[in-house]
């Protein structure tokens, strides 16, 4: 098996509204970059981008990757229109070209482009793994970010995709 980071819309203008457990979060995927550039496997960032005067609008400040990342020259970047980090973008075939059949999943939002990606990563038979604490989102007005977190990492996304923590890597 070959296998790649997706670091999901790890963005400016979203760290910036304060993310839940944005520090320990912002950790735990500098960790699992690491990890992953330790042993030589490639690390794959997506970038969100939205119509001008919204909060991520393509070259806007906002838009940028979080400039805390380890992102480097050479680092693959899939620009996406859609939840889905695959829908109208060249994901699927970039990781055909390289021959990866397993993504190890980090990054924004948990209920939103994290959920979709993951969805439809199984939908196309790519082994899939979730990193629980290098995940987030925001308190809602009728659930907490935490609550958020644990229902997908405890309900939902064990039935398709494996979760661990980000000191459960190997």
């Amino acid at each position: 098996m070959t296998r790649a980071l997706l670091v999901v819309d790890i963005q400016q203008a979203l760290i910036d509204l304060e993310p839940t457990n944005k520090d320990t979060y912002l950790a735990k995927v500098d960790k699992a970059i690491a990890h992953f550039r330790e042993r030589g496997e490639e690390v794959i960032f997506v970038q969100h981008t939205e119509d001008d005067g919204e909060l991520l609008a393509l070259n806007s400040k906002g838009w940028q990757l979080y400039a805390g990342l380890d992102v480097r020259k050479d680092d693959k970047i899939i620009r996406k229109y859609f939840n889905s980090a695959f829908r109208k973008t060249n994901l699927e075939s970039y990781l055909k070209e390289k021959a990866i059949d397993q993504l190890v999943v980090c990054g924004m939002q948990v209920e939103y482009c994290i959920n979709a990606t993951l969805t439809v990563g199984f939908e196309k038979e790519i082994n899939l793994t979730v990193l629980s604490d290098a995940v987030t989102t925001y308190d809602r007005d009728n659930m907490t970010g935490q609550a958020i977190m644990d229902f997908y990492n405890q309900t939902i996304w064990p039935n398709f995709a494996k979760v661990i923590p980000t000191d459960r890597l190997n």
